[in-house]
């Protein structure tokens, strides 16, 4: 007996081989359709469901064989919209002669705008923490350029922190700290 004699209409009451399994017109489970090309061949239903799924299966390779990119602009939108988070965060005294404060919120907000436009580096956070004597530690993570390297631009955005600080706000750092997170291509790509 060949095996290539299937029956046309098999009995309708085919166990699913898994949940979702269809029953195609002619009574032959789709699963089966697919895994069976000498009923596939043979039989039209079988036929065009094979055909189909063979199509949804090239489409489904065409799109993961290249891995979706960001729309440009995303990553400074969604920069802005973490920062927009409306604490304030403590206050940080400034050596003034009269007692004068600035929230840690505004003063991150300027060390990141000003690494931000002077430095090829994006800040993704800065967090200022008080010290005794009224000095800061400043924390800011990055995402950084693979354009340069990685120590330069590093000293290029510590250097910035430190003038910021002290010239715009009137911090004394004792500490800058930096994380970088992510590397990502030049500033152009990336604003």
């Amino acid at each position: 007996m060949a095996l290539n004699h299937l029956p046309a209409h098999p009995p309708r009451h085919t166990p699913p081989r898994w949940p979702g399994d269809s029953l195609l017109p002619c009574g032959h489970l789709l699963s089966h359709a697919w895994d069976d090309q000498t009923t596939a061949a043979a039989c039209p239903s079988c036929r065009q469901a094979r055909q189909g799924l063979a199509e949804t299966n090239r489409a489904v390779h065409a799109l993961t064989a290249t891995p979706p990119s960001p729309p440009a602009g995303l990553m400074p939108r969604v920069l802005a919209a973490v920062r927009a988070h409306p604490h304030p965060g403590r206050l940080l005294p400034l050596p003034t002669i009269r007692p004068t404060h600035i929230t840690e919120a505004n003063a991150a907000k300027a060390l990141r705008h000003a690494v931000d436009t002077t430095c090829e580096a994006l800040a993704a956070s800065c967090r200022l923490t008080p010290l005794s004597g009224g000095e800061v530690a400043i924390t800011m993570t990055l995402l950084a350029t693979y354009d340069r390297p990685l120590p330069e631009q590093a000293d290029t955005v510590r250097r910035t922190i430190l003038t910021t600080a002290h010239r715009d706000l009137g911090l004394c750092v004792r500490a800058v700290d930096l994380c970088i997170t992510d590397l990502v291509p030049g500033t152009d790509s990336v604003t």
